[in-house]
């Protein structure tokens, strides 16, 4: 990969050479003034560009499902049984967020120079949302970064026909195109408050819990070098993990 150039640009600057993780429109939060970067070569092609919206999820709630367990035992029977759970929450409220991940096709292929030159390129934009973070002159929150989940060859999302299909019944591309970036918080209304047992979801669904799709690795890998990591947070459409980053006391980013 040759030079890459980032600056902040404005929310409206088009970027028709870049397309989302899904083809469609990317996920976004309810920050009024979420600032954007955009990565470019050397000769001023657009290469990738990420958002950072402050404090999200106070305007508009913004719900995600949290991975747990549960445990069913009986000793007189000698049986024991543990199962994978979801619970819908609020518990990454507040926190700052990166996403608006739009990438160029070129860097989107399987092939192993690809994947490190989206690597390199996602390095360098996490770089300067990270000074932003830095020069804040509030203390630094937690950090999020939602990551597309699987889709299968059709572009359809194995969790979300799982499980959020049963509660909308719509898919989820024609869903987000219409609905827009506040289509996560639209259908997170719609979805059962109570424990889910993952075991009643089909085998792809529940294969396709936290995972990331095969064009986002690059991402999480970049944001795993920033100190990311997977805390069984998901996203309640497509089942895509949910990086985060929280500083130590007293540091920054």
């Amino acid at each position: 990969m040759n030079t890459v150039h980032v600056h902040e640009i404005p929310h409206d600057t088009p970027t028709p050479e870049l397309s989302s993780f899904g083809g469609g429109p990317s996920p976004a939060f309810d920050d009024p003034a979420p600032r954007h970067w955009l990565a470019t070569d050397a000769h001023g092609q657009p290469l990738a560009r990420l958002s950072l919206a402050r404090r999200i999820g106070w305007r508009t709630p913004h719900a995600w499902y949290r991975l747990g367990w549960a445990v069913h035992s009986s000793p007189e029977l000698q049986l024991f049984g543990r199962q994978r759970t979801l619970l819908l929450g609020h518990d990454l409220t507040g926190a700052d967020a990166l996403g608006g991940w739009a990438l160029a096709p070129a860097l989107r292929e399987a092939s192993a120079e690809a994947q490190e030159g989206a690597q390199e390129v996602w390095s360098a934009l996490l770089d300067a949302a990270w000074l932003a973070l830095a020069a804040a002159d509030t203390p630094t929150a937690p950090c999020i970064a939602e990551l597309p989940g699987l889709a299968d060859d059709d572009g359809q999302s194995p969790f979300w026909r799982g499980l959020g299909q049963h509660f909308h019944h719509h898919g989820l591309a024609a869903s987000r195109q219409q609905h827009g970036a506040a289509f996560d918080s639209l259908v997170a209304e719609l979805l059962p408050r109570h424990l889910v047992y993952a075991s009643f979801l089909s085998p792809a669904a529940q294969a396709a819990m936290g995972q990331c799709a095969s064009s986002a690795l690059p991402l999480r890998r970049a944001l795993q070098q920033r100190g990311f990591c997977w805390r069984q947070h998901i996203t309640v459409t497509d089942g895509g993990a949910v990086m985060e980053w929280e500083a130590p006391d007293g540091a920054t980013p």
